[in-house]
């Protein structure tokens, strides 16, 4: 079971999210690429080995932890997957605005509602909700490491972003909107 929930996350993002969302960039400079590669094959393995060769005691699934784990990990995938659809949907609308005024910078706006409201970067809400959930089901050494690495990343990532927002939106971008978590960061 632990397995498929992680193979579930990387089939959406390995297979599936590549395909659906639309990015500004068509390529990705090889240092990124390599620059994740290296945590994600040494996670996977740590993973892989943990999962294959823990023993779980019979009552596991039905630890208040666990369960809490389950309802994090299912409700932050799907927060991420809601996510990356809104986004792309915005990034649509994005390119069809530009279509009809010109400019690129021209009829260019920063994403509104439902978590966008509360947050800059719901996407990586929804996956540092998710590792962590998988933390708590899994508990695994290997799984909190990568929930931190994910963390360090997300809160670094979402910082950037906001700060793009508000330096470009100025005065029209919600001074209440955080980079990562609703109401606190």
């Amino acid at each position: 079971m632990f397995a498929s929930l992680f193979m579930a996350h990387y089939f959406q993002r390995g297979f599936i999210h590549p395909f659906i969302m639309k990015y500004g960039q068509n390529d990705v400079p090889v240092g990124i690429w390599f620059g994740g590669l290296a945590p994600n094959i040494l996670f996977h393995g740590l993973v892989a080995d943990w999962l294959a060769n823990a023993v779980f005691p019979r009552n596991h699934l039905q630890s208040p932890v666990v369960l809490l784990g389950l309802v994090l990990f299912f409700g932050g995938f799907i927060v991420n997957r809601v996510a990356d659809w809104k986004q792309r949907e915005w990034k649509r609308k994005q390119d069809e605005a530009r279509l009809k005024v010109g400019p690129v910078n021209e009829g260019y706006t920063f994403p509104k509602g439902w978590l966008f409201d509360f947050i800059a970067n719901p996407n990586y809400f929804g996956e540092l909700v998710e590792w962590t959930g998988f933390l708590l089901i899994t508990q695994a050494p290997a799984s909190l490491t990568w929930d931190l690495f994910s963390a360090a990343t997300f809160f670094a990532r979402s910082a950037h972003n906001l700060a793009f927002y508000q330096k470009k939106f100025a005065d029209s971008y919600p001074r209440h909107r955080k980079a990562l978590i609703p109401f606190i960061y």
